[in-house]
């Protein structure tokens, strides 16, 4: 039987940022998600501004701005009729790497301005650090199969998805 304050199911980016808030304030916790690994398939590749000063409180700004493209690595978003066609239009951006000086307007209005990342490279490296984290278990393929609340807790049920084994 295992005990823990939090149950955390699914270790995606809110399952994640959950886990680093509850770490913070020295709150273990368990996070089960069926799949075997973080995701292997390109996500969301963009991090806001608000979201890189929760990391930065959290501590893992600088590891999250690493798991960015290689340094000096154009981040434009361009408009294009196909791949190798056409160019129709280009926001220009700042190389991902690139941390803007004192004096620079973007961070009149933040410490931490927008990271373009992809959400694979960043799930794994947060759930990388996580693991070295006291109170944080994170399991990779189990699954959630049932819960029962009571008045002072939830009895879980947790499976492991290759061995159908159950905690």
């Amino acid at each position: 039987m295992i005990e823990t304050p939090v149950l955390i199911v699914g270790c995606g980016p809110a399952g994640l940022n959950l886990a680093l808030n509850l770490a913070a304030l020295d709150t273990p916790c368990l996070l089960i998600d069926e799949a075997p690994s973080t995701r292997t398939v390109p996500a969301g590749s963009g991090n806001s501004s608000r979201s890189m000063e929760s990391y930065r409180r959290l501590g893992v700004s600088d590891l999250v701005r690493r798991q960015g493209l290689p340094e000096g690595h154009s981040t434009d978003v361009v408009f294009v009729t196909r791949v190798n066609g056409y160019e129709l239009s280009r926001v220009k951006l700042p190389p991902v790497n690139r941390r803007p000086l004192p004096d620079d307007p973007e961070t009149r209005l933040t410490p931490e301005p927008l990271h373009r990342g992809n959400q694979i490279y960043i799930e794994a490296a947060i759930a990388k650090h996580l693991q070295t984290l006291p109170g944080t278990d994170i399991r990779f393929g189990w699954r959630l199969v049932a819960f029962e609340p009571a008045a002072d807790h939830v009895t879980a049920t947790i499976e492991e998805v290759a061995s159908g084994r159950g905690e």
